[in-house]
């Protein structure tokens, strides 16, 4: 990754989980002053409303969260998962249950292969995000309380109930952005595979 905001940081990318042809990854980060051994683990996963967003989007990554694995020699791992509307949101917790499946199964060696010589520390993991990736943190709390230690939901989403979400309004605007014509939606999804 090119971006400066990641330069105290190894980064490396890799799939972990493929859907009707389509790679999902998650990104690595590991701090270049990292002790040898076992780290903490900071699972961080991105904001965008459950409609956009990516794991290495560097406006959108905390910068605390950056300070925090440097100075901790913390191990960052951020995932991308489906977005709506192309997925439902059962598959966006399908694919963050198979991303701790690949942390508990395929991390350890997965750094040992990227040539680093630090290993997860199971017993230190921290779950964070902002936005959806708040709710996303909040799920795997709850789904995997034998692994996550800790979460951090900055604004999540949790009242998936309310109007906002239930309600179709060609008024509402979010993220600032007007709304498109709904045959523009219709169209999109048509062309999506079932």
């Amino acid at each position: 990754m090119d971006d400066p905001k990641y330069s105290k940081f190894n980064v490396s990318t890799t799939v972990y989980k493929t859907v009707n042809g389509q790679d999902i990854d998650l990104a690595v980060m590991i701090p270049k002053t990292a002790h040898p051994g076992p780290r903490p683990i900071l699972v961080r996963f991105h904001g965008g409303f459950l409609v956009c967003g990516h794991a290495l989007h560097a406006e959108w990554f905390a910068t605390w969260a950056l300070d925090y694995a440097l100075l901790h020699s913390a191990i960052i791992v951020s995932p991308n998962y489906r977005l709506f509307p192309e997925s439902s949101g059962l598959e966006i917790l399908s694919d963050i249950r198979d991303f701790w499946a690949w942390i508990q199964n395929d991390l350890p060696a997965y750094l040992k292969n990227v040539g680093s010589e630090v290993t997860p520390d199971f017993s230190k993991v921290l779950a964070f995000g902002e936005s959806a990736g708040g709710y996303l943190a909040i799920m795997s709390g709850l789904t995997q309380p034998d692994l996550v230690s800790a979460v951090v939901a900055a604004y999540p989403v949790t009242y998936l109930d309310s109007d906002w979400y239930r309600v179709a309004s060609t008024t509402k605007a979010p993220m600032g952005a007007p709304q498109v014509p709904v045959s523009v939606f219709e169209e999109h999804v048509k062309g999506t595979p079932e």
